[in-house]
């Protein structure tokens, strides 16, 4: 069942940019829902935690943990600016324990900002977070930067912190299916500098990674890969991206 919320729902436009492949027929606020479970369940998310939410668009994992009762501190950034003032505006007035920053990156997929992912640094202190979650993030990272922040999401956590992490991840299970011919789109059939993409015109649109490379980034930062559950995107819906669970020793 639809949740009734005490927030209002985006813009469609904002909606529309923060779908993703995830699930097939599921709605913004459904799929919000999901990824809250997720989040709750995989890094033993406790009610007064500190938590940042990498690429929080238009607050589609906020508006759940906020009208839930989460007392803790949330922590939003993302890239995309008009997003980032409709959560302060709609979600930070009524809830002051969420606070959301707007990252200037520049990105083929979201334009428009100034700096780059591959040296940004997270504005907060080492130490700071005890659960840490990016859905949709990684998917439109290249190496470069996509190393910048797990080195980043490694700092900014503190010790025992968790963390859950959206890959594309490429491996023998996802090479049989192509070779099978029933793939789905996205079919990543370009290789682009470390990664594979959907559209090597626009990288940063979608983005896939070997499973062996994405764990090997992790495992050159503090972090400690706990598991890895892959989902069914390869296969077509309902499926959604794959999870590499972290933990920082």
């Amino acid at each position: 069942p639809i949740m009734t919320l005490t927030i209002p729902l985006p813009p469609q436009e904002f909606m529309d940019a923060v779908a993703g492949v995830h699930f097939e027929g599921i709605d913004h606020i459904n799929l919000g829902r999901i990824l809250a479970a997720l989040v709750k369940d995989l890094c033993r998310l406790k009610s007064n935690d500190t938590v940042l939410d990498l690429g929080c668009g238009c607050g589609r994992i906020a508006s759940h943990f906020a009208t839930d009762g989460f007392s803790g501190q949330y922590h939003g950034l993302d890239i995309v600016k008009p997003m980032i003032d409709w959560c302060r505006d709609n979600i930070s007035a009524g809830y002051p324990n969420f606070h959301f920053h707007h990252a200037d990156l520049d990105n083929t997929y979201y334009r428009g900002g100034r700096g780059d992912a591959a040296t940004y640094k997270f504005p907060f202190a080492d130490n700071t977070f005890d659960v840490v979650f990016a859905t949709s993030v990684f998917t439109h990272l290249v190496p470069g930067s996509a190393q910048n922040y797990v080195n980043e999401i490694a700092r900014v956590l503190r010790h025992g912190g968790r963390a859950m992490l959206s890959f594309y991840l490429l491996n023998d299970e996802w090479r049989a299916i192509v070779a099978s011919g029933t793939a789905v789109d996205p079919n990543f059939a370009h290789e682009f500098s470390g990664c594979r993409v959907a559209d090597p015109g626009d990288p940063e649109r979608t983005i896939a990674y070997e499973e062996s490379h994405a764990l090997k980034m992790i495992d050159q930062s503090a972090l400690c890969v706990e598991r890895v559950d892959h989902g069914g995107w390869p296969k077509g819906p309902p499926g959604g991206q794959d999870l590499i669970m972290v933990v920082k020793q």
